[in-house]
């Protein structure tokens, strides 16, 4: 069981800013303000398994994957957004996903196309999933 309180989940500005950085764009998010309740929905699925399932980090990480690209929050670049803000939740939280490229774009289209449920994406991501290694001075 992980503890909600260690782990650092994401808010809606940092959501905005990794789907700025995974966009290439710099400007304001406009027609996305419309969406607000579900990305906010979204971004909550994590915190939740933890408290009411006691969900590690890799369920977590599968959830909140699974829930940017099926939930489409954003008007535009969900697959994208999805794996750039659950990789960086996942890196922040101690969990490096390295995966080869097509591996990576196969998930995000597998979860948009509705062929790989939460769990074939949490298998996924244990598969290309290490604990992150701190580099001392």
């Amino acid at each position: 069981m992980h503890d909600p309180d260690a782990i650092r989940y994401p808010n809606v500005v940092e959501a905005f800013a990794l789907y700025n950085d995974a966009m290439g764009v710099t400007d304001d998010p406009g027609d996305l303000a419309n969406r607000l309740d579900i990305l906010a929905s979204t971004l909550a699925r994590p915190r939740n398994l933890a408290l009411y399932e006691g969900a590690d980090l890799a369920r977590q990480a599968a959830s909140l994957l699974w829930g940017m690209i099926h939930n489409h929050p954003f008007a535009d670049g969900n697959k994208r957004a999805g794996l750039h803000i659950a990789f960086t939740f996942a890196r922040v939280n101690g969990l490096a996903i390295i995966a080869p490229e097509d591996a990576v774009v196969e998930l995000g289209y597998a979860i948009a196309e509705g062929r790989w449920d939460e769990e074939t994406v949490e298998a996924w991501l244990r598969k290309y999933s290490q604990p992150v290694i701190e580099e001392v001075a």
